[in-house]
């Protein structure tokens, strides 16, 4: 069986570091973004139905 390697530079190991130490240093901002971001996508989902078009994902038809 065929094994898959990832190659990583060493600019590519010096990103993923200073995107851990980001995550870390700024861990408690994550999830309320995450909620703020769940949220505004309910209030999306809401708004369609109200206003009755289709489904996101649907061709919508202009014509009307």
């Amino acid at each position: 069986m065929k094994k898959t390697y990832h190659i990583v530079t060493q600019a590519g190991r010096e990103s993923a570091e200073v995107i851990q130490q980001v995550c870390q240093a700024n861990g408690q901002i994550l999830l309320p973004l995450v909620e703020m971001i769940q949220s505004a996508s309910q209030v999306v989902n809401t708004v369609i139905h109200e206003v009755g078009l289709p489904h996101a994902g649907n061709d919508l038809d202009l014509e009307r």
